[in-house]
Protein backbone atom coordinates (compact mmCIF):
# COMPACT_ATOMS: atom_id res chain seq x y z
CA UNK A 1 0.00 0.00 0.00
CA UNK A 2 1.03 3.82 -0.82
CA UNK A 3 2.33 5.58 2.63
CA UNK A 4 1.08 8.41 1.56
CA UNK A 5 -2.91 6.83 0.66
CA UNK A 6 -2.88 5.34 4.02
CA UNK A 7 -2.08 8.49 6.04
CA UNK A 8 -4.77 10.74 3.72
CA UNK A 9 -7.12 7.49 4.10
CA UNK A 10 -6.22 7.44 8.34
CA UNK A 11 -6.56 11.07 8.82
CA UNK A 12 -10.42 10.92 6.44
CA UNK A 13 -11.52 8.26 8.63
CA UNK A 14 -10.29 9.05 12.25
CA UNK A 15 -11.38 12.67 13.16
CA UNK A 16 -8.90 12.53 16.07
CA UNK A 17 -6.00 11.06 13.39
CA UNK A 18 -3.65 14.55 13.88
CA UNK A 19 -3.76 14.19 17.52
CA UNK A 20 -2.65 11.16 17.82
CA UNK A 21 -0.03 11.24 15.29
CA UNK A 22 1.28 14.06 17.31
CA UNK A 23 1.31 12.06 20.59
CA UNK A 24 2.92 9.35 19.05
CA UNK A 25 5.68 11.32 17.25
CA UNK A 26 6.23 13.44 20.31
CA UNK A 27 6.23 10.65 22.68
CA UNK A 28 8.97 9.26 20.25
CA UNK A 29 10.95 11.51 19.62
CA UNK A 30 11.58 11.87 24.09
CA UNK A 31 12.10 7.94 24.15
CA UNK A 32 15.19 8.69 21.72
CA UNK A 33 16.27 11.57 23.73
CA UNK A 34 16.13 9.30 26.80
CA UNK A 35 18.29 6.88 25.34
CA UNK A 36 20.75 9.37 24.31
CA UNK A 37 21.17 10.74 27.72
CA UNK A 38 21.12 7.73 29.51
CA UNK A 39 23.76 6.26 27.60
CA UNK A 40 22.56 2.92 27.25
CA UNK A 41 19.02 0.82 25.72
CA UNK A 42 17.15 -0.69 28.29
CA UNK A 43 18.21 -3.49 30.31
CA UNK A 44 21.78 -3.08 28.71
CA UNK A 45 24.83 -3.05 30.63
CA UNK A 46 27.73 -0.80 29.91
CA UNK A 47 30.48 1.59 31.36
CA UNK A 48 29.11 4.51 29.89
CA UNK A 49 25.70 4.33 31.14
CA UNK A 50 24.89 7.48 32.44
CA UNK A 51 21.22 7.14 33.94
CA UNK A 52 18.66 4.69 34.55
CA UNK A 53 14.68 5.53 33.81
CA UNK A 54 12.47 4.27 36.53
CA UNK A 55 9.12 5.28 35.09
CA UNK A 56 7.40 8.07 32.63
CA UNK A 57 5.32 11.43 34.29
CA UNK A 58 2.13 12.20 32.35
CA UNK A 59 2.06 15.85 31.50
CA UNK A 60 -0.42 17.57 29.35
CA UNK A 61 0.97 20.11 26.46
CA UNK A 62 -1.53 22.49 24.59
CA UNK A 63 -1.39 21.87 20.88
CA UNK A 64 -3.36 23.56 18.04
CA UNK A 65 -5.58 20.62 17.82
CA UNK A 66 -6.46 20.48 21.50
CA UNK A 67 -4.88 19.62 24.83
CA UNK A 68 -2.76 15.90 24.89
CA UNK A 69 -0.81 14.05 27.84
CA UNK A 70 2.23 12.51 26.77
CA UNK A 71 4.64 10.03 28.54
CA UNK A 72 7.55 11.86 30.19
CA UNK A 73 10.70 9.68 31.11
CA UNK A 74 12.39 9.85 34.26
CA UNK A 75 15.85 9.13 35.03
CA UNK A 76 16.40 7.90 38.70
CA UNK A 77 19.92 10.01 38.69
CA UNK A 78 19.38 13.20 36.96
CA UNK A 79 16.79 15.54 35.31
CA UNK A 80 15.56 14.24 31.78
CA UNK A 81 15.96 17.51 29.19
CA UNK A 82 14.04 17.46 26.15
CA UNK A 83 15.81 19.09 23.61
CA UNK A 84 14.84 18.70 20.35
CA UNK A 85 10.76 19.38 20.95
CA UNK A 86 11.97 22.78 22.57
CA UNK A 87 13.96 23.96 19.20
CA UNK A 88 11.06 23.04 17.08
CA UNK A 89 8.56 26.23 16.61
CA UNK A 90 4.67 26.00 17.55
CA UNK A 91 5.61 22.49 19.60
CA UNK A 92 5.71 23.72 23.22
CA UNK A 93 7.32 23.44 26.24
CA UNK A 94 6.69 20.23 28.71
Amino acid sequence: MDPLAFIEDYFSVHENGMKTLTIWLRNQVMLQEALEQAGATPYERTNTRKAYRNRYKNRSLKTRYSEIILKKPQFLELPFEIQSLDAMPGWGRL
